[in-house]
């Protein structure tokens, strides 16, 4: 999701490149695309100095999320799926929820799924039904893209 974000980064970002990859379609499992509220939702699991360490918040000057966090950079201007297990204490569904508001009032397009019966890891383990769920998501993403 965050290279789809890539091209809208501040040009004064480290993470600034004249030319980024052009990104049509995004599908994030269990992501994370609000860092900002990841920071505190999901501190429990992860620690609470977990998203400061990974944008390195410390060294940064001013909002370490304006070229870090998919939230701070909408819209992002490509169709966007979200897959969450409804029963993953980590990444939870509300994640993706409060994304998809606020991408929606963006413009974007953001297509919620909620496995009912899947925690965070049968979300990657394609020989588990949700799991089987998510690769039968990403197949049918690709063929709308032919």
């Amino acid at each position: 999701m965050w290279l789809a974000a890539r091209s809208r980064l501040p040009r004064d970002s480290p993470l600034y490149t004249p030319k980024p990859l052009m990104i049509h379609a995004t599908l994030g499992i269990a992501a994370l695309p609000d860092l900002e509220y990841a920071k505190s939702a999901s501190a429990h699991a992860c620690g609470t100095d977990t998203v400061d360490l990974l944008i390195n918040a410390q060294q940064r000057k001013g909002d370490a999320y304006r070229d870090t966090s998919v939230a701070s950079l909408l819209p992002l201007r490509v169709p966007q799926t979200l897959i969450s297990g409804a029963l993953d204490v980590i990444v939870t569904p509300a994640h993706a929820r409060r994304y998809a508001e606020r991408a929606k009032v963006s413009g974007d397009a953001v297509h919620l799924v909620t496995l009912d019966d899947a925690g965070r890891f049968e979300l990657i383990a394609p020989w588990t039904l949700p799991g089987n769920r998510v690769v039968d998501t990403i197949l049918a993403a690709l063929k709308e893209r032919r």
